[in-house]
């Protein structure tokens, strides 16, 4: 498990498996009135809530149930937006509302119980996504299951071919949603689905996406945040040149990414307080070793604070190659520049300085440096 510094901040949760934030369709700059009208299968006491998710400050509005148990509700939209809909503080689902009329069906006393929206095509595809998640959900139940037993037996091997099947079943499951994609128009709900995707690992095709949505809501607010991580990654992506790194070394002299080209360069971003880096170095030390004749080279980025703990851990775990570090903790030039959320965290990069692969630890980076010198 990484060392994390937060969690990425998110403006939205969907039901089930989803956290997202979106956008969708264009709406009139006047705004347009919809109506959202339902039913409640199992009312109980309480009230009906509905909260915009786009607002910093949201503030709930309180949806009357008449005593057939149905409910009608008119609210004026300037753009699409998240709303969570609540029933009586037991069932609250979130929805999209742009253009569309929509019609809802609900338990009302059950977290998990019916809920079936009607006239917004934005929620079918929204719901298409969620029943791929909860399929692949079923699927990922008992192999984790079978890992975790094979984890408390020690059983290395039945845990590495478990890994690699849950690799498998999880590129198989990006190809379904990539496939259901295709069929939705720019929305919401297909801005939602990119939480399927690693931005880092599918990086060309989440920034397809979003060019597409671009060209439809440029205007959209939801999809200016999105825009921002995309145009941040844009320089990080694989295939494309790293940034250069210059920072002082143990010694005090400035040392720079670039003054190692030529060689295949792991940056490894690290600290002596970080426990699953240190659990890792004895790895990076052996592959260090194994290929650095052959053309293998690592700088060391240190998010440390304190020197003289920096320094005992270089000895310590007798890392012998090259380290960098303003001992800046994340608020590092190296760690804003390569948007470091976590550590350890490594991207590797080519000889003529274009970046590889990214967060490759264990076994991925033995198999890839096998790939790269065997």
């Amino acid at each position: 498990m990484n060392m994390k510094r937060s969690m990425l901040k998110l403006a939205m949760i969907l039901p089930v498996f989803f956290l997202t934030i979106s956008a969708c369709s264009q709406v009139a700059s006047d705004g347009k009135e919809i109506t959202i009208k339902g039913t409640v299968l199992n009312p109980s006491e309480g009230e009906i809530t509905l909260v915009n998710l786009g607002d910093e400050n949201p503030v709930p509005q309180t949806i009357p149930l008449k005593p057939d148990n149905t409910f009608v509700h008119k609210i004026r939209l300037k753009e699409p937006e998240f709303f969570r809909i609540t029933f009586f503080e037991k069932q609250a689902n979130v929805i999209i509302l742009s253009k569309f009329d929509i019609e809802i069906t609900a338990d009302g006393s059950n977290r998990s119980g019916a809920f079936e929206v009607k006239g917004s095509p934005e929620m079918d595809d929204l719901k298409k996504i969620e029943n791929l998640a909860k399929d692949f959900q079923a699927e990922v139940i008992p192999i984790n299951d079978a890992f975790v037993a094979a984890q408390q037996e020690g059983d290395m091997q039945t845990m590495e071919k478990i890994q690699k099947d849950y690799f498998e079943m999880e590129k198989r499951q990006k190809g379904k949603v990539k496939n259901a994609m295709k069929t939705m128009k720019p929305s919401l709900a297909m801005l939602s689905a990119l939480v399927n995707f690693n931005i880092e690992d599918d990086f060309p095709f989440y920034d397809s996406v979003t060019q597409v949505l671009k060209k439809e809501i440029p205007d959209s607010k939801y999809l200016a945040e999105i825009m921002e991580q995309v145009e941040r990654e844009r320089s990080l992506a694989v295939g494309y040149e790293a940034p250069d790194i210059v920072l002082p070394n143990p010694e005090g002299a400035m040392v720079s990414l670039s003054s190692l080209r030529g060689n295949f360069v792991l940056i490894d971003f690290w600290a002596s307080w970080c426990r699953p880096c240190r659990v890792e170095n004895p790895n990076v030390v052996r592959m260090y070793n194994k290929y650095n004749d052959k053309g293998f080279e690592i700088l060391g980025v240190s998010l440390d604070r304190d020197r003289d703990s920096w320094l005992k851990a270089i000895q310590d775990d007798q890392l012998t190659w090259t380290h960098i570090s303003d001992l800046k903790y994340f608020d590092s030039e190296a760690s804003r520049l390569y948007n470091v959320q976590a550590i350890p965290f490594t991207v590797l990069i080519d000889p003529e300085g274009k970046i590889v692969s990214k967060n490759l630890r264990g076994k991925a980076l033995e198999d890839k440096l096998e790939e790269i010198f065997n």
